[in-house]
């Protein structure tokens, strides 16, 4: 059966959060909808919640796979959904009871093909942040794209992966990245902004974006991240700008700008036992894309003037002795 709506859900050992969610949806003022829940090998109860919904609603569908990834959980509901727009939701946020039919009536009657809903960030202690958006309306990309980097590292909101509903036709072809964890929302975005035309802004309802919950990417800790990829996305950040013409002004500077701190904390963060390997790639990258290098502390400007040198046992020394250092400076009683 086909729907106007598809809601994707992964989850991955979210007990704690699901009857919130699954409430919220059964609440929604727009009924029209299916939503497809993966269940990506959850080690909790959090499947059987799955199938308890889906036996007492048929717009409830539900995946059970092996551990896979949030971005594998994506693309097979992606391919599994039948609505002629998506809306991702993450299973431990929240969403007000006219969440889907303002996304949907402003889709249908802006014509844009993407809307962007004002999102909201929830802390356990009761806090919270609204992000600020453009005013309400459509707006044109090629008028967006001059401030593009400049809004998007003030709000993130280009990269959120929910808050937003978007035509189901752009997913043609198009993918999260499996290898990716950390930003892969980003990533597969800057896919779909290559797409499309316009988006449309709107505060006429709100994403209640959970900041500390169990899994949050919020806790991974720096030595966990994977800053190479990292590095991979941003490169990709950088292509999407030069294939719209404005990899310049105040975008260059920005992307530069973040381009330069994953080479520093691809090298800063590295098993030295791997560094060859990992300075070999880096300047392979750094030669292919030619961005500027601008380091933001005495070390950080250090370790990338050695790079820009090609001077990769200087860069060795002085990580080991900066981690060194560090080792006996906690090590120190006081």
């Amino acid at each position: 059966m086909n729907y106007p709506i598809s809601v994707v859900i992964p989850v991955f050992n979210k007990e704690k959060y699901l009857r919130n969610i699954f409430d919220c949806l059964l609440k929604q003022s727009f009924e029209d909808f299916e939503c497809i829940v993966v269940d990506d090998g959850s080690t909790d109860g959090s499947g059987d919640l799955c199938d308890e919904l889906a036996s007492s609603d048929n717009r409830f569908r539900v995946f059970h796979i092996s551990n896979s990834g949030v971005s594998h959980a994506r693309n097979l509901a992606l391919s599994k959904a039948n609505g002629e727009y998506i809306t991702f939701i993450d299973a431990d946020d929240s969403i007000p009871e006219n969440y889907l039919e303002c996304l949907y009536n402003t889709i249908t009657q802006s014509k844009a093909d993407m809307v962007i809903c004002s999102v909201t960030k929830v802390w356990q202690s009761g806090k919270q942040e609204k992000v600020d958006l453009l005013p309400n309306g459509v707006y044109e990309k090629i008028d967006l794209l001059p401030d593009f980097a400049a809004f998007q590292k003030k709000t993130g909101m280009y990269g959120y992966c929910c808050g937003k509903i978007f035509l189901k036709q752009l997913t043609t072809e198009k993918q999260f990245d499996e290898t990716i964890c950390l930003a892969e929302d980003f990533d597969f975005y800057l896919k779909l902004y290559a797409e499309i035309d316009s988006i449309c802004f709107t505060d006429a309802t709100t994403y209640l974006y959970r900041q500390e919950s169990e899994n949050s990417s919020f806790t991974v800790d720096d030595h966990a991240i994977d800053y190479r990829a990292q590095l991979t996305i941003n490169v990709h950040y950088k292509h999407y700008l030069e294939s719209e013409n404005v990899f310049c002004g105040q975008n260059r500077a920005i992307v530069s700008q973040l381009l330069s701190n994953y080479v520093y904390y691809t090298l800063f963060y590295c098993d030295i036992k791997k560094l060859k390997q990992i300075y070999s790639d880096l300047q392979a990258v750094y030669k292919e894309e030619q961005f500027e290098l601008h380091g933001r502390n005495t070390f950080e400007k250090w370790i990338l003037f050695l790079f820009r040198h090609h001077q990769s046992l200087p860069i060795k020394l002085s990580l080991k002795l900066y981690r060194f250092a560090r080792k006996m400076i906690k090590g120190r009683s006081f």
